[in-house]
């Protein structure tokens, strides 16, 4: 079990993160989103006891296996180290070889078969070319994700902390994640945007700005709660909208019948000879009975003004960036790229990257993803179509200049500028100072923001600020590429961004294994590196 009590966490430079957190976690698997930068991975860091909490207490009652989101921290540690099984097969090697000091027999404890043991995990997890003694910083992103994801198998912890676990796994690497959760009978919290991993969830908790909400059931139910939940909201604000304009309407008609009342009653004292100091005191009385009047209807007017300003201010906190993209404007079917016998190699290597060499002719408004396992050159396929590579060896023709690719790392954003440099680098010379401001709002970029430092920003943030760059340039994109997009982006941006996708009139590839997502851009075809660029038609069975 674990429970979290009135748990807050604030932020170095002292801006508060959250407060008053209140949770137990259930049985099963639960699933923690929410939008960007309200402290998900925080959390799970202040419950491993990376981070420290400034106020509250957190209870378990085992000790949680954690997977975080980024582990470049390491590489510098080999496999077996990582995994925590080092000194056991270090010093099971030792006894093996003769050595009978009591300190190997104290290590190993009772492991006498952790070979066998790892040797089938590894199996499990498709890790069949790695060996323990290996450094963590010679695997790939998929490769780090297994073995971390295998420790849990070798471990059988009865609490999961897993940080965007699917991440950077390929398809087959996340059918592998997928169907082990479906198996593991512990207490599991996952911070994902997986929508299909999410999907298998018992529960959904949704970190935000009112805190720690937790939802009964899996992504799809709790999608149908909070769009109930807006489309009350907006019905409300509608409902407020129009009882103030009927409250004013009210108050301007009763104050016009008071008038012409008051009027009339001026008429007549005047024919009835009223001595003039009479005639002053009772237009007092109906100068103060107005004034109550109108400070009645105020009172009314003001309150629903109260109560319309504080729904405006939930929506506006539900507010998603806004985002369109400069359709191409080439006709259907125009040669844009023509590979022929295509090849790379890294630097310092010989070797080539695709044993079989890339064959493929793209043509305008061709909408595919390309396919292909963790290190098989995705990445490296859209550089050299956007002229960040050069080919080594083939022919590689490009007909378009207009090409703009969106890589997994964002290498567009310069991390020592603050944001609003960065935007300047891409605005369009055109563009004035106060639109550049409207663009960044749109984007969730607020003033407080612009003098952050790039470097300082999240992931789904990195995410945000590439897109509103991609919208400030204003040019026209005939090759759009983009590399694992879904990655960094919370649930309601990746709503947003799946419609314009969805909605853009030009040539798209796309490197992605959330197969939902790409089922709703409109995928045409799949490309498979794996085979020499081999084209069928994208299927829509997950």
């Amino acid at each position: 079990m674990l429970h979290l009590h009135q748990l807050a966490y604030s932020h170095p430079n002292g801006d508060l993160l959250f407060e008053q957190i209140e949770f137990t976690l259930p049985k099963g698997l639960t699933g923690l989103t929410g939008p960007n930068g309200y402290g998900k991975s925080t959390l799970l860091k202040l419950i491993t006891g990376e981070l420290s909490a400034d106020r509250g207490q957190i209870k378990y009652d085992s000790l949680p296996y954690y997977v975080p989101q980024h582990y470049g921290q390491f590489d510098h540690l080999t496999i077996q180290e990582i995994l925590g099984i080092d000194k056991p097969l270090k010093a099971l090697k030792a006894i093996l070889a003769g050595k009978t000091e009591e300190r190997f027999f104290t290590e190993l404890k009772d492991q006498w078969d952790i070979e066998e043991r790892l040797e089938v995990v590894f199996s499990k997890w498709q890790l069949h070319s790695i060996e323990p003694s290996m450094f963590f910083g010679e695997l790939s992103g998929g490769m780090k994700t297994k073995v971390l994801l295998s420790g849990i198998s070798l471990h059988n912890p009865a609490l999961l902390l897993l940080d965007e676990p699917s991440n950077h796994l390929d398809s087959g690497g996340r059918k592998l994640l997928y169907k082990f959760l479906e198996n593991y009978n512990g207490s599991a919290l996952i911070v994902s945007h997986d929508r299909t991993l999410l999907e298998r969830m018992q529960n959904i908790a949704v970190l935000d700005q009112f805190g720690l909400t937790t939802y009964g059931g899996n992504y799809s139910f709790y999608y149908e709660q909070i769009t109930n939940h807006k489309n009350a909201l907006l019905k409300e604000i509608n409902s407020k909208t129009q009882a103030l304009k009927e409250a004013e309407l009210t108050r301007k008609n009763a104050l016009e019948r008071k008038q012409k009342l008051d009027s009339r009653g001026k008429g007549k004292q005047e024919k009835a000879g009223l001595p003039t100091i009479l005639q002053h005191s009772l237009k007092n009385k109906a100068e103060n009975s107005t004034a109550r009047l109108s400070a009645s209807h105020e009172g009314k007017i003001g309150d629903i003004r109260a109560e319309l300003k504080a729904l405006k201010e939930r929506e506006k906190q539900n507010t998603a960036m806004r985002l369109t993209l400069q359709h191409s404007e080439l006709h259907k079917g125009k040669l844009l790229i023509e590979a022929k016998d295509l090849d790379y190699a890294y630097h310092n290597s010989h070797a080539s990257l695709w044993p079989v060499k890339l064959n493929f002719s793209l043509y305008s408004k061709s909408r595919w993803v390309i396919q292909g396992h963790n290190g098989s050159g995705k990445s490296t396929l859209m550089a050299l179509i956007s002229g960040k590579h050069i080919a080594t060896s083939g022919n590689f023709l490009i007909t378009t200049n207009r090409t703009f690719i969106l890589d997994q790392d964002y290498q567009m954003i310069n991390d020592q500028l603050t944001v609003r440099q960065q935007v300047d680098l891409y605005k369009h010379p055109k563009m004035l100072p106060h639109e550049v401001a409207i663009n960044l709002t749109r984007f969730l970029f607020t003033p407080e923001y612009w003098d952050k430092p790039c470097g300082t920003l999240s992931g789904g943030e990195r995410m945000r600020l590439s897109l509103c760059c991609i919208s400030l340039k204003k040019e026209t994109i005939d090759i759009l590429l983009l590399d694992e997009p879904t990655n960094n982006l919370d649930l309601e941006n990746l709503d947003i961004l799946t419609q314009v996708i969805a909605a853009y009139q030009g040539t798209l590839l796309v490197s992605s294994h959330d197969h939902m997502f790409l089922q709703q851009i409109g995928i045409d075809y799949a490309f498979c590196i794996n085979v020499g660029g081999k084209l069928i038609p994208f299927s829509t069975e997950s």
